[in-house]
C-alpha cells in the first residue's frame, strides 16, 4: 500500500531491484511509476511500525521527494 498526497491508501505492487530502483504497478500489468533509491535516501520507520517514509529519492517519474508506504 502507498499513501497518496490526499492521505488515501492505494494498493500497489512493488518490485525492488538491486540497482536501487523500485517499479510500482496499479495491478500486476499496469505500470504506474519508478522510484530510485540512492545513497542520500532516508528510510524512516513510523512509531507504530506500520508505515515508512522514503525521503530524498534520487529520481521519480512524479518529481516527488517523499513517498509513504504502508
Amino acid at each position: 500500500m502507498k499513501k497518496n498526497w490526499y492521505g488515501n491508501k492505494q494498493l500497489r505492487f512493488f518490485k525492488l531491484y538491486s540497482t536501487g530502483e523500485i517499479l510500482y504497478y496499479k495491478d500486476m500489468t499496469e505500470y504506474r511509476g519508478t522510484i530510485v533509491i540512492g545513497a542520500k535516501t532516508q528510510v524512516i520507520k513510523s512509531k507504530n511500525n506500520l508505515e515508512f517514509h522514503l525521503k530524498n529519492c534520487v529520481k521519480s517519474n512524479k518529481n516527488k521527494d517523499e513517498y509513504v508506504l504502508v
